[in-house]
C-alpha cells in the first residue's frame, strides 16, 4: 500500500474499535459552546443543550426531572431566563420533525414551569401534546398557542395533526386550576374546535369559570355625550351567550355555531380585557375588539385594526362577514 493512501486514512481505537479519534463536541472547552450558540435562537440553544445532554427519550423517561449537562448548560447560558418560546425559531421543516420527547425535553431544560410565559408550537404538528408535561402546574403562563400555524396564517392545516385533547387538556387544567394561574390566553386547534368533543365542551366551561374569577379590567373605552374619550375600567364578565371561549353547540346560537373554541374578550396580541359593549371612540358603532376570518383571531384596533368586507352579499348572506387584521392582509372581498 502506497504511503499516500496511508496518509489519507483515520486511525482506529485500540482494541478494534471503529471510531474515528479526535474530539467530540462534548470536549470542547465551555466557553467555545457558549461563543457558538450565541448565534443561534433560543430554540435551537435549547435542542443544542438537551441533545448534549442525553437523547430526547432518556428526558421522558425521567418524568421531565432531568437537567442540562455541564455542556448543555454553556449552551444555554447568558441569556437568562426564557419568558418566549416560538419553534418558529428553527425552521417550519425541522419543527414539522420534532417529537414529543424533543418538545417536552426543551420544555424542561428551560425549568418551563417556573419561566415560560409566552408558547408557540408552531409547525409542530408530528406531536401528541404529552410533551407540554413539564408546563403542568405553571402559574406563570400566560399565553398558550396551539393552533400549530404562524400568527397569521390560517389555522386549517392538512394533513390532521396529531395533537390530541387527551394528552393537552389535563395540562391545562392543571394550569387553570393552579392558585395564582397567569393564564390570560388560549389558541386551540381548529381540529379540536371542528370536532366539538365532549372532553373539549367541559374544559371550555371550566375555562370559562376561571377567567371569570380572574376578575380582568377592562380596556376598553368610549366617548361621552361631550365626546371625551371615557375609559370602561370595569370587570370583563363572560355570560353564555357571550362567554370568554365560545362554547355553544351549533343549535345554541350564532356565535357557538361560527367561533366554537374561540377565545372572545381577549386581544391575541397585547392579551388586554374587552367588554363585549365597548364600542372604537374612533369609529362608533364598531367594537374594540373584533375577529379576523383568516387567522381566526380577535385582535383590538390597538395591535391588528380589522378591515371588513363592505359587500351587501357578504354582510347579509355569508353566515360570517369577511374580514381581516392588518398582518394577514388577506382580505377577500365579495363582488
Amino acid at each position: 500500500m502506497s504511503t499516500a493512501g496511508n496518509a489519507n486514512k483515520r486511525p482506529r481505537r485500540s482494541g478494534g474499535n471503529a471510531s474515528p479519534v479526535g474530539p467530540c463536541l462534548m470536549d470542547l472547552p465551555h466557553v467555545l459552546l457558549a461563543h457558538a450558540a450565541d448565534y443561534l435562537p433560543v430554540t435551537a440553544r435549547a435542542l443544542w443543550a438537551t441533545a448534549l445532554t442525553a437523547p430526547s427519550a432518556a428526558w421522558e423517561e425521567s418524568q421531565w426531572r432531568r437537567r442540562p449537562s455541564a455542556a448543555g448548560e454553556a449552551v444555554l447560558g447568558r441569556r437568562g431566563a426564557v419568558t418566549e418560546l416560538d419553534f418558529m425559531d428553527v425552521g417550519r421543516d425541522c419543527c414539522k420533525r420534532l417529537s414529543d420527547g424533543d418538545v417536552g425535553a426543551v420544555l424542561e431544560c428551560l425549568a418551563a414551569r417556573d419561566n415560560l410565559r409566552f408558547l408557540q408550537l408552531t409547525h409542530c404538528v408530528g406531536i401528541t401534546g404529552s410533551g407540554l408535561e413539564p408546563l403542568r402546574g405553571s402559574t406563570l403562563l400566560k399565553q398558550i398557542d396551539l393552533s400549530l400555524v404562524e400568527q397569521h396564517e390560517s389555522p386549517a392545516i392538512g394533513p390532521v395533526p396529531l395533537i390530541a385533547e387527551s394528552a393537552v387538556v389535563p395540562i391545562l387544567d392543571s394550569v387553570i386550576s393552579a392558585e395564582g394561574s397567569s393564564l390570560a390566553h388560549i389558541q386551540l386547534p381548529k381540529k379540536w374546535r371542528e370536532e366539538r368533543s365532549e372532553d373539549l365542551h367541559q374544559f371550555l366551561l371550566r375555562y370559562n369559570r376561571f377567567k371569570n374569577e380572574q376578575s380582568v379590567s377592562c380596556s376598553g373605552s368610549d366617548n361621552d355625550e361631550n365626546g371625551n374619550e371615557v375609559f370602561c375600567r370595569n370587570t370583563c364578565q363572560g355570560t353564555d351567550e357571550m362567554p370568554w371561549v365560545h362554547f355553544a353547540t351549533e343549535h345554541e346560537g350564532y356565535f357557538g355555531k361560527h367561533y366554537y373554541g374561540i377565545q372572545y374578550m381577549t386581544c391575541y396580541g397585547c392579551l388586554r380585557g374587552f367588554c363585549p359593549d365597548c364600542s372604537d371612540p374612533a369609529e362608533p358603532g364598531y367594537y374594540q375588539i373584533d375577529f379576523c376570518t383568516h387567522c381566526e383571531k380577535y385582535y383590538c384596533t390597538g395591535c391588528k385594526p380589522i378591515e371588513f368586507c363592505q359587500a351587501l352579499k357578504c354582510t347579509k348572506e355569508s353566515p360570517l362577514q369577511n374580514s381581516c387584521c392588518s398582518g394577514c392582509k388577506t382580505l377577500k372581498r365579495c363582488a
